[in-house]
């Protein structure tokens, strides 16, 4: 099967430095004629051009055809009018760019193309370009790039939505499959490649010297790639040239160091920043070099990294030293690994008297590694994507028989006992149900994930290495469920008999319930409230004032208040601790909020889905017995903590920042009266004790909105 059009979405410029996106395309193009690329480059920056007073950077048509593709290959860039960092901007922006690509994919004649996105940030695109498969093509680890910063934080988003939304997820490198399996349905492992004919002439040392080389004093230690402190450790540099008694270091490659870095390299006198060059080039540069040096810093970013340069070094057959970085260790046997300044420059220097055979025997080493061999790989993972789609969802929005119609996902924090116990129950439920279980384990201590997997191991079980909430945990199973429902149930809720089908058959008859919620009973059978209104500042007035208790005959004011939960209603949301949720809501408005780390997530969620057009309801008819509280219990503090600050992101989210201050002085009134009220009734003998605590915690809660500003991170 030929492989159609295709609209690739990069994180780089189509130009003279060559990458793995320009290698993949004409790779791709040569081997399916019939195949045209709408290469979609980093938009035009209007805003950042007006503050770098770059307006030139600007001047560029809407379509470029590239030299040598007879027109197959054509580049775009969309216009990109606000800052990202607003997220007004940022919606217009994507907005901006989904229209443009749809339009020039048009102008091509495009129909049903694949989708490739390299951009992580380009996950908004899925499902939207009529696309007949979405494939992401992660080459880094973006969220460790900048980790701890607002950036970080939003691309690790935008990563596990693209995951979670991909068709297939390609990864370049055996770390980065590690990281993306939890995340995606299925991801493959293509790595870089290499045209070694293009350094036939760096081991035959044939063809003229670079002009620049006259430059460098020898022996020449050469560096080849982007020259940016998350890559290159300029300390190690710096201590390298303090040593090199006669000769130069040669980085070749975009710049992106600071000045204050800059200018301590270039004040050893060896060290030569020479900038980017044109990947025809690349080889006369090498030519130059006496030894490759790959002088990485050892962190989780570079660990995710399979560089190009490793293929291309050992294509030239030059000398290698590295420092102990994910790639070049596996090649140890023609690869000199150094993990301190000292041992990299020993190495550096035993380097030069190396023998001449060695290069023809790193030359062989590349052999199977070429960019059309990545390429035919490319092509077999598409090819399957695309027959998975066809067998996926029909136009009827039917699901293939072998997937199961519910995926039952857990998220488990320390809870060991009752988990086993609600799988038991949910197991007994599921019947002839076609059903998956997925559990998700958040770092617990207490054996929880050994003692699942050892009782119950059908289940698809997910150790996740920190205690990364309950949004989080339940996004990571969403991303691998195949079912057509969730059914989203905490460790501590026990389906009654016939819960499971009863929810089922209510979304079977009524489609435009995107969540659907049972009737929750406490341990002694009593009710317990699982409906509420969304949060808002003048319900929150209303709660703190007790307005809805004096108003119960009120069709609106007291509704909640006076209704048995007898029979099936729409509602603003409902509780978390047992939700089935249809799968179309998660694939049209995502996830959970994972800035959420502990409640509101699925009020937030709901909301979302209400906003889509979705209907939230409850049906009387299925039944779940819920404990509550088990994962924070003897931690009522930390609770507390998490139930404020999330109601905190919640309004402003929302409502903004004058919500947020609305809600904050319903609450200091609401707890200035109860405590008062609490501090008088700890007078009589027979309440003291209760009224005494109760009267802390309202006194606690009011100091708490008091001094606490806005959360951390809150939603924007």
């Amino acid at each position: 099967m030929a492989l159609g059009d295709m609209i690739f979405i990069s994180l780089e410029s189509w130009d003279e430095i060559w990458r793995r996106n320009q290698f993949l395309c004409a790779e791709l193009v040569r081997r399916n004629p019939q195949a045209k690329i709408l290469f979609v480059a980093p938009a035009r920056d209007v805003s950042n051009a007006l503050r770098r007073r770059e307006l030139g950077s600007l001047r560029a048509p809407s379509l470029e055809e590239v030299p040598g593709f007879d027109g197959r290959v054509v580049v775009t860039r969309a216009w990109k009018l606000l800052p990202n960092s607003l997220s007004l901007g940022r919606r217009m922006n994507e907005a901006m760019l989904r229209s443009h690509v749809r339009r020039m994919a048009g102008r091509l004649g495009m129909r049903a193309p694949l989708l490739w996105i390299n951009a992580h940030e380009a996950g908004h695109m899925a499902g939207r370009m009529g696309e007949s498969a979405v494939i992401y093509d992660v080459t880094d680890d973006w969220t460790e790039f900048e980790r701890g910063t607002p950036d970080a934080d939003r691309a690790r988003q935008q990563d596990a939505e693209l995951c979670s939304k991909a068709d297939v997820v390609i990864v370049c490198s055996e770390r980065l499959q590690e990281i993306k399996k939890p995340l995606c349905a299925k991801v493959e492992l293509v790595a870089n490649g290499v045209d070694a004919d293009h350094y036939q002439c760096v081991l035959d040392d044939t063809g003229p010297l670079p002009p620049e080389a006259t430059r460098w004093a020898r022996p020449v230690f050469g560096y080849t790639g982007t020259v940016h402190s998350e890559r290159v450790d300029v300390d190690l540099l710096e201590a390298l040239a303090g040593r090199l008694e006669c000769g130069s270091i040669v980085l070749v490659g975009p710049n992106h160091l600071s000045p204050d870095q800059v200018a301590r390299l270039e004040a050893r006198g060896n060290v030569h920043l020479c900038g980017p060059v044109p990947y025809a080039r690349v080889p006369q540069i090498m030519r130059a070099f006496d030894v490759c040096i790959v002088p990485h810093r050892m962190t989780a970013f570079t660990e995710s990294l399979n560089p190009i340069k490793l293929w291309e070094y050992l294509a030239a057959g030059k000398p290698i030293v590295s420092t102990n970085v994910a790639g070049f260790r596996d090649y140890s046997e023609v690869v000199s690994i150094a993990s301190t300044a000292g041992e990299f420059f020993r190495a550096m220097q035993a380097a030069l008297s190396e023998a001449r055979e060695r290069g023809q025997q790193r030359r062989d080493l590349v052999r199977e590694h070429s960019w059309e061999a990545r390429a035919i790989a490319v092509e077999t993972v598409i090819r399957e994507a695309l027959v998975a789609e066809k067998s996926g969802p029909n136009s009827h929005g039917e699901i293939a028989a072998d997937r199961p119609t519910i995926s039952a996902i857990l998220v488990n924090y320390n809870t060991r006992d009752m988990t086993l116990e609600c799988l038991r129950s949910l197991w007994s439920e599921v019947g002839d149900i076609p059903a998956e279980v997925i559990v998700v384990d958040n770092a617990s201590t207490d054996g929880s994930a050994e003692a699942i997997a050892q009782e119950f191991p059908d289940v698809k079980l997910i150790r996740n290495e920190r205690n990364a909430g309950f949004a989080a945990g339940n996004n990571l199973a969403f991303r691998v469920a195949r079912g057509r429902f969730f059914l989203i149930i905490n460790t501590d809720a026990f389906l009654k008999p016939g819960a499971l089908s009863h929810l089922l058959d209510f979304c079977e008859r009524n489609p435009k319930v995107g969540f659907a919620g049972p009737r929750l009973l406490n341990r002694d059978g009593s009710l317990q409230h699982s409906c509420f209104r969304f949060p808002s500042p003048l319900q929150c007035w209303l709660e703190n004032l007790w307005v809805p208790l004096f108003f119960r005959d009120h069709p609106v004011l007291g509704d909640y208040y006076r209704w048995d939960y007898a029979s099936e209603r729409e509602v603003d949301f409902v509780s978390g601790a047992c939700i089935l949720a249809r799968r179309e809501v998660y694939e049209e408005v995502g996830g959970l909020d994972e800035r959420f780390f502990m409640y509101q997530e699925e009020t937030d969620w709901q909301r979302r889905a209400w906003s889509a057009g979705w209907r939230v309801c409850f049906t009387p008819d299925a039944e779940v017995v819920h404990y509550g509280g088990e994962s924070g219990r003897g931690n009522s503090q930390r609770i507390n903590q998490h139930f404020f600050e999330s109601l905190d992101r919640y309004e402003l989210k929302h409502h903004g920042f004058a919500g947020f201050l609305l809600m904050r002085m319903a609450m200091l009134l609401g707890c200035s009266i109860r405590a008062a009220l609490w501090a008088l009734v700890a007078f009589s003998p027979g309440r003291r004790l209760r009224a005494i605590h109760k009267a802390r915690f309202y006194r606690s809660l009011l100091v708490r909105q008091l001094i606490t500003g806005m959360p951390p991170g809150s939603p924007s």
